[in-house]
């Protein structure tokens, strides 16, 4: 399983992961003022809230395209260097913003920037295993997934704040800024690298890439716990994709709403992050548990919250749905993604983490499909009501597959 490299038991104290905490949490700081600077843009220029969901639309796609070659690069070159190399370069893209204000440009910027994040996942959840031991990864990922919620309270709502009085430019920079710091903190974690992963990587330099890439397929395929959770993950994808791209022409179209009330939105549900942390801390429980019971709750109440926006246009009520869905699916990807992390071999990790962004963006672009077909034809309230009732009936079937299957592997 993944290799081990300290014994430390208590997270705050160890330096290396405090440093990679802090270098992530400065980047979602930057990505956050990022975002609502460029949906800022894109509104403004072309007065549409469907128009802003294009991050949305494109990231999937290009993930099918790249993720598996991702996944690749990370089992095959130095996860650290990966990462720093790829913060310098969204840093200096970033800046790219301030000078590119056409549509057709600020669409492009959006396009290379989701490509290089797709390139950044893998060596990230794979850095992660060097730098914790298998019993720390589901507090290192509830730390890192609560510093991003505590980020995002702020950073929005500040970002909209500044865009209102002195435009979109200081948001970019803000956002270059955090790369380059979060490049050096990567910089300076000094990370002991495991035999193993040199012999496999030496031997894996002479493999023909389409090769490498159908072994982790096969190992995927041979791991039941891993097939069930980037299915899980998959449906999950294809439910909140859908959801969120209808929330655009709901919040703009819908509520008019401004870009203040905008970054609140924004603010309390990828805040929502910060209430999942401890959640996920509070109880450590068999990984029958998650399958035959948290999981199957979890997606019964996402459908519920899912099912109130169909029926009430409330910003308060709104606003207080939008905190326990953004709770749910934070705690829901800190228990999938620890999942995955526990269950794949470390020279596997790269390659599996591609395999399960491959197959989950493909959820995103049929959701991206069925949302835009439907936006065509009716209103958001009818993406909510789809999605709340695939949910739920997925809920039932989690349950009650989770309980004949006998789970031996897990």
């Amino acid at each position: 399983m993944n290799s081990i490299v300290h014994t430390e038991q208590n997270l705050h104290n160890d330096e290396k992961f405090v440093l990679f905490l802090f270098s992530q949490g400065v980047s979602s700081f930057g990505d956050a003022f990022q975002f609502i600077a460029a949906t800022s843009l894109i509104v403004n220029i072309t007065g549409s809230g469907f128009s802003a969901a294009f991050g949305l639309i494109c990231s999937p796609i290009l993930s099918i395209l790249f993720s598996a070659l991702a996944g690749y690069i990370s089992d095959n070159k130095k996860d650290k260097t990966l990462l720093v190399l790829i913060d310098l370069i969204r840093g200096l893209i970033v800046l790219i913003f301030i000078y590119k204000h056409t549509i057709s440009e600020i669409y492009s910027l959006i396009i290379v920037l989701s490509i290089l994040d797709i390139f950044y996942n893998p060596p990230k959840r794979k850095f992660t295993t060097r730098i914790l031991k298998n019993s720390q990864l589901m507090k290192g990922n509830s730390l890192l997934t609560g510093l991003t919620g505590g980020v995002y309270i702020v950073a929005p709502i500040l970002a909209g704040i500044l865009i209102n009085n002195y435009g979109t430019d200081i948001a970019f920079f803000i956002n270059s800024i955090s790369f380059f710091i979060s490049a050096f903190c990567i910089i300076i974690i000094k990370c002991k690298i495991n035999k193993h992963d040199v012999t496999s990587k030496i031997k894996m330099s002479f493999k023909n890439t389409t090769d490498s890439l159908f072994e982790g397929i096969a190992y995927c395929l041979n791991t039941y716990t891993l097939r069930k959770t980037i299915f899980i993950g998959t449906v999950i994808c294809f439910a909140t994709t859908s959801v969120n791209i209808a929330f655009y022409p709901f919040a703009f179209n819908t509520l008019k709403v401004s870009n203040k009330i905008w970054g609140i939105m924004m603010s309390i549900f990828y805040g929502a992050n910060l209430l999942a942390m401890p959640i996920s801390l509070v109880g450590c429980f068999k990984i029958k548990t998650y399958y035959k019971i948290i999981i199957p709750l979890s997606l019964m109440g996402i459908s519920v919250i899912w099912f109130s926006y169909g029926s009430t246009s409330e910003i308060s009520l709104i606003l207080f749905l939008q905190l326990l869905e953004g709770t749910i699916l934070s705690y829901l990807s800190i228990i999938l993604l620890s999942q995955i992390q526990i269950k794949s071999k470390n020279d596997f990790l790269g390659r599996i983490v591609g395999i399960n962004d491959f197959i989950n963006n493909l959820g995103k672009v049929l959701g991206i499909g069925c949302t835009y077909t439907l936006l065509r034809m009716t209103s958001s309230y009818a993406v909510f009501l789809l999605c709340a009732i695939i949910t739920s009936a997925y809920a039932v079937y989690t349950f009650m597959s989770t309980k004949i299957h006998r789970l031996e592997e897990l």
